[in-house]
């Protein structure tokens, strides 16, 4: 009488391995490969920025002074008594050389909070990336006072 393991339980643990094996192969190669992708060069990115609180909202003003497009900005609202940081993506385009103000939707309450901007460009790729956060600028909340005309 021969002892051993039957034909088909034999063939059921060797593809549960091969997949179990080609899942941790993919796991693992997956992160290097979203990171293939290349980050935008934002040395030449130059710009102000600017947020005032108006009767309508909040106003987001930027100078582009570069000569590379913006896409876009992530606005980062950050209350270091609480420890939160909250991100907002805001679509605005600004070409090179342009100057924009555009009324924004902010769903996150930016009153005495530290404000920051991170501009979004195109790689190399022509794919819409943010810059990395270490550039961020911090703008100030400004509130427009209306003036009376005497």
């Amino acid at each position: 009488m021969r002892k051993g393991v039957s034909p088909i339980i034999a063939t059921v643990l060797l593809i549960a391995i091969t997949v179990s094996i080609a899942f941790l192969i993919f796991s693992f190669g997956n992160k290097f490969i979203t990171q293939l992708s290349p980050a935008p060069d934002c040395s030449e990115v130059i710009y102000k920025a600017g947020i005032y609180e108006t009767i309508k909202g909040y106003i987001l003003e930027i100078d582009n002074a570069g000569n590379i497009d913006i896409e876009g900005f992530n606005f980062i609202i950050s209350d270091e008594s609480k420890g939160e940081k909250n991100l907002e993506k805001i679509n605005i385009k600004v070409k090179a050389g342009q100057s924009i103000s555009q009324l924004i939707d902010i769903k996150n309450n930016i009153q005495n909070r530290e404000l920051s901007i991170v501009p979004i460009t195109n790689n190399i790729k022509g794919e819409a990336m943010a810059c990395d956060f270490r550039t961020a600028k911090k703008i100030n909340l400004i509130n427009e006072i209306e003036i009376p005309l005497v």
